[in-house]
């Protein structure tokens, strides 16, 4: 039976050596050290091994999950998936080089385009108009990219999405290969695919030469907690220098035992979860079908969705905002995720037991005739012309003007919702009267944006 990380930092915390070492809070048994876990909070020591060069119980867990997730070589990510994106791009793309962008990506990935100074040429998928939903990134689209930048190194996308679109990764991944460019795939909400078939494949099995997966969001491991899932053997070293650029080199023992912890569960009761979890899902569905104004976003019930994940539940109402059917959730002690124009989105995973199904279902059922009310018609999100590109943006002379006057300006600053973390604008577009239009309506709406840096939401940093 192989070691886990968990019994190894119980039992050298349990050792009686004397900690002349980090962190600074010894663990001692204050409060909120000892509520914290702080007495397994540890740091490098003799045969807890290194993360940065892992050679003991780290490795071989990393192998153990590797198999699990069927990919060729994977690295624990104790910081997010964030950074798993960032060091992602920068091992696949040579700095300065193009890159095809889907334009719905996570701003991590704009972040890393930066850094690197690449040139994006964007894809964007559409937007459904009843829904407000972004669909599935078309082969044909990416097909028709390369035509705009035959030089790109690398395809960047999501799947799945926030909202659980998948794309056809697998001919995305074809298409890629054929221009010699390689698929980094963001797929931080799709730890959980490939599991059980009642799921999308997982971007992984599909051939994408990158993957990312946030484990915390859809399996049962602390945040922070992510792996990155390498199946282009020819990217190890260069991923590896590019892990120590952008990993933190103190790596949080809790998180990296709850990895390992989950990959072991996983790997000895993946068939059993999986079956319940799809037994609890498809009988929610199932029930929720007979509610008169809330809907459950089901699969393939949109044109132009590749395949979506169950397990995230889209709650629309019938012609009522998304926020009011989020206020009304968190009125039942319900918590959801977040709140889009249309819908609610409550995130399950593997771990939820089949009372909190039922609870939700009762909850759906009495709030369903709050949920007949009336809605804005909904601004879609416009499509962006690009003046420059990122880096040159941001590094670019700025000042800052009230957003209503800045159309026709160049912005030189992020302009997102979170969540998801996808940018409505991001530095060298051109900001457009239909974009102004769109950030007031969507705020009418009831949600609002964040900028990266103009002080508030009626101001805007553009180039000057």
């Amino acid at each position: 039976m192989s070691q886990r990380i968990f019994d190894i930092i119980q039992a050298y915390s349990n050792s009686g050596f004397e900690p002349y070492h980090m962190p600074g809070h010894k663990r001692e048994d204050f409060d909120y050290i000892k509520a914290l876990g702080g007495v397994y909070d540890l740091t490098e020591l003799p045969g807890l091994d290194d993360l940065h060069h892992p050679t003991g119980v780290i490795k071989e867990s990393q192998e153990t999950a590797a198999r699990l997730f069927q990919t060729k070589k994977l690295f624990y990510f104790t910081c997010g998936s964030s950074s798993g994106i960032q060091a992602a791009v920068y091992a696949a793309c040579p700095r300065k080089s193009a890159v095809i962008v889907a334009r719905n990506s996570h701003i991590s990935v704009f972040n890393a385009i930066e850094l690197n100074e690449l040139s994006a040429s964007y894809v964007f998928p559409s937007e459904d108009g009843n829904t407000a939903l972004f669909l599935s990134v078309s082969p044909q689209s990416i097909e028709k990219a390369f035509r705009s930048a035959p030089d790109a190194r690398a395809v960047i996308m999501t799947s799945p999405t926030y909202d659980g679109v998948t794309s056809d990764i697998e001919k995305i991944a074809e298409i890629a290969h054929a221009h010699g460019a390689l698929l980094i795939v963001d797929a931080a909400h799709g730890a959980h695919l490939g599991f059980s078939p009642y799921f999308p494949d997982s971007a992984q099995s599909c051939s994408a030469d990158i993957v990312i997966a946030s484990l915390h969001k859809t399996l049962p491991a602390l945040t922070g907690s992510a792996a990155v899932m390498i199946n282009n053997m020819n990217l190890i070293e260069r991923f590896e220098h590019a892990f120590s650029v952008f990993h933190t080199t103190s790596p949080s023992y809790p998180v990296l035992a709850s990895i390992d912890a989950c990959v072991h569960l996983l790997s000895e009761r993946k068939d059993e979860l999986f079956a319940a979890y799809e037994t609890r899902l498809a009988s929610l569905y199932d029930k929720a079908a007979s509610l008169k104004n809330i809907r459950l976003l089901r699969q393939d019930t949109i044109p132009g969705i590749y395949r979506r994940d169950p397990g995230k539940i889209l709650i629309f109402g019938n012609h009522c905002s998304g926020k009011h059917i989020y206020t009304l959730l968190r009125e039942h002690r319900t918590e959801p995720e977040m709140f889009g124009m249309r819908h609610a989105l409550c995130m399950t995973s593997v771990i939820d037991p089949g009372e909190r199904f039922d609870r939700l279902y009762c909850v759906l059922k009495q709030i369903d005739s709050e949920c007949a009310g009336s809605a804005r018609e909904i601004c879609a999100a416009p499509q962006k012309e690009t003046a420059m590109k990122i880096s040159d943006a941001v590094h670019c002379k700025k000042k800052a003007l009230p957003l209503r006057e800045a159309a026709g300006k160049t912005a030189a600053e992020y302009v997102y919702a979170y969540p998801p973390g996808v940018p409505a604008l991001i530095p060298g577009d051109v900001i457009s009267e239909e974009f102004i239009a769109y950030v007031l309506n969507t705020e009418k709406e009831g949600r609002s944006f964040h900028h990266s840096a103009a002080e508030d939401e009626e101001t805007i940093i553009v180039c000057a």
